[in-house]
């Protein structure tokens, strides 16, 4: 068990096939909120707030109890973390203005997840249509497109065989021995 936070990491590239993932920048902001540096650059609230867009959803979506824990958000900017210098205005409870705050985040990710997950089925969907009929289309079109094909062939066959005939006529008979 660690005594201290984590506040910086690298991750040596040679040979890592982890660092070369597009994301894990942006899911290491998400999943280490106290974390300040990767590979010596400072992580910045962007970086969070994206990873909290594409990683809270998911986790959530999955069953991990976890994710509530590890992020907290202190207004509807997402990606603000409350540890991180936002104050709650003076006055106010601070955990009943966090939550309410956290379950406005939440259920405009939980509306933004179903959007997409609803927005990417009708795609497939579509997609997969579009390919059955064009797989219908060449199922019909096959056998009438390969005896066009046959016909050809028999046809430029036919074609060199006269001319290769006529060829052969051309050519002067050779002189009879005696």
């Amino acid at each position: 068990m660690l005594t201290k936070p984590i506040n910086e990491i690298a991750i040596l590239a040679d040979g890592n096939p982890v660092a070369g993932l597009t994301l894990l920048r942006v899911f290491l902001a998400f999943s280490l909120p106290r974390l300040k540096v990767l590979d010596g650059v400072e992580i910045t609230q962007g970086e969070r707030g994206k990873g909290m867009m594409l990683f809270a959803g998911l986790k959530r979506l999955s069953g991990d109890a976890s994710a509530k824990s590890q992020f907290k958000t202190g207004g509807l900017n997402l990606g603000v973390f409350p540890a991180e210098g936002n104050q709650v205005k003076e006055g106010q409870n601070n955990s009943s203005a966090t939550s309410k705050a956290a379950s406005k985040a939440n259920s405009h990710l939980d509306l933004s997840i179903a959007r997409v997950t609803e927005q990417c089925i009708v795609s497939a969907a579509n997609v997969a249509i579009e390919r059955k009929k064009a797989i219908n289309n060449i199922e019909k079109l096959f056998p009438a497109v390969l005896a066009e094909i046959v016909e050809e062939a028999l046809e430029h066959s036919a074609d060199v065989e006269a001319y290769m005939q006529q060829c052969l006529d051309r050519l002067p008979s050779p002189p009879r021995r005696a």
